[in-house]
């Protein structure tokens, strides 16, 4: 929990960026997350919820680095489903 509230405070302190809004909610919700499965003594599910959200992470952290280094084309085909 303390990562993504540091993770909070590295996405405000820094200069604020394309997507700034989807990591403060994708944090914010993970700290919720967790919080609520704690306080309900349902560690399991904290758990659960802490590995599928971590596992996201690199996801976002790839896109991000795709998008700023100018392949954003790459970055859709990649991170959007067409159908």
């Amino acid at each position: 929990m303390v990562f993504n509230l540091s993770e909070i405070v590295h996405c405000v302190s820094v200069e604020i960026v394309k997507d700034f809004m989807e990591m403060i909610i994708h944090h914010i919700a993970t700290i919720m997350l967790m919080a609520m499965s704690w306080s309900a003594n349902m560690i399991r599910v904290g758990t659960l919820v802490l590995c599928v959200h971590d596992a996201v992470d690199y996801l976002l952290e790839v896109s991000s680095l795709l998008i700023s280094l100018i392949f954003s084309d790459i970055c859709l085909s990649v991170c959007t489903r067409k159908s």
